[in-house]
């Protein structure tokens, strides 16, 4: 597709967001296609480069649906330098989840691999088979979940352990079922272990992992006591 061909997209984005596209065109994808999922705060589209399929996170510019956002941001010290403003936040958020997926990979983690970012647009590994995306475990959950509990629990162990971090979070709806193997998403919320909410928000994912694993026959109270460890000591 050439960029002439690639301006039929100016009047379907913002300003902002196309403009952001342009950029990002055709380093990282020389085909958009179409949207894969929508959310509250991003849309997420199917793309291809050379032939392989990428997708591209979308976060819309909107001030009023970042209200909150800003407490994830403040007290990490990869972002000290971000202000206020709603626009400069966004761009922070989008950066921040590329941060993330990078240091949970990092962790030995499977999560969407980070090509790229700009502006308001993250661009990562497409999950999924013949641009079909693949199910959240939600609505697929595991055929052998002993295996995904013990799976799981040690990823949330080693994100916190080997590189200080917290999904902050994880739960069946931010987990992907790719041919029985979970993907962990949506992790631009993560924050460090020096935050001051990681503890209260480790407590939260591994409460609703517990929580999960046992819906799903497979109940496990080991999670639980490593948390009590970590609690102990802080």
């Amino acid at each position: 597709m050439t960029r002439e061909k690639f301006k039929v997209y100016e009047g379907v984005f913002d300003r902002i967001t196309f403009k952001a596209l342009y950029k990002l065109y055709p380093k990282y994808f020389d085909r958009l296609k179409g949207p894969i999922s929508t959310g509250k705060e991003a849309d997420v589209y199917l793309a291809e480069k050379d032939e392989h399929y990428v997708a591209l996170k979308i976060y819309r510019i909107l001030a009023r649906m970042y209200k909150g956002f800003d407490v994830y941001i403040k007290d990490d010290p990869r972002f000290k330098s971000v202000r206020k403003n709603p626009r400069q936040l966004i761009f922070a958020w989008t950066k921040k989840e590329y941060k993330n997926l990078t240091r949970a990979a990092e962790a030995g983690v499977r999560v969407p691999e980070a090509f790229g970012f700009h502006k308001n647009i993250l661009v990562m590994e497409f999950i999924g088979r013949g641009g079909a995306a693949s199910p959240l475990a939600k609505h697929q959950p595991p055929e052998k979940p002993s295996q995904w509990r013990d799976l799981v629990y040690s990823w949330i162990k080693r994100m916190w352990e080997d590189k200080k971090m917290v999904h902050g979070d994880l739960s069946e709806w931010n987990i992907l079922n790719h041919d029985e193997e979970p993907v962990f998403i949506d992790i631009s919320q993560a924050v460090l272990k020096q935050h001051p909410l990681s503890l209260k928000l480790l407590k939260r994912d591994v409460n609703n992992m517990t929580r999960w694993f046992q819906k799903l026959g497979v109940a496990d109270d080991s999670l639980k006591k490593w948390l009590e460890g970590v609690i102990k000591n802080v």
